[in-house]
């Protein structure tokens, strides 16, 4: 039998799930990395259940909606830092997919 940690919430899961990146940092202030469950191209997952389902979210969008609040409609989260598996809340900004695409493309060049 495999013992579950239990958390009193999501932020505390959130933290305890991630670190303080020594060698990556975006305006001065250091990535969390998740350390938790990662998908093929670099994004963190959680499962949850919710509502009596399994859910797997992303871990960067979690934290941006526990931490801040709801992602606007239509938006999605560009990480500053360009580390995908951050999930410091002050390193990802709601733009367009457009304005998303863009900017990695920008950091491509760069």
């Amino acid at each position: 039998m495999t013992l579950r940690r239990q958390y009193r919430d999501l932020t505390e899961r959130l933290i305890v799930n991630s670190i303080l990146s020594e060698d990556t940092h975006y305006n001065g202030e250091p990535c969390w990395i998740w350390l938790g469950h990662r998908r093929p191209n670099g994004y963190g997952t959680l499962n949850v259940r919710r509502d009596g389902q399994h859910k797997v979210l992303s871990a960067h969008r979690t934290a941006y909606e526990d931490l801040v609040g709801p992602i606007p409609e239509g938006m999605t989260l560009d990480h500053k830092c360009a580390v995908r598996e951050c999930i410091n809340p002050n390193h990802l900004e709601p733009v367009l997919h457009q304005e998303n695409c863009a900017r990695r493309n920008e950091r491509r060049r760069a």
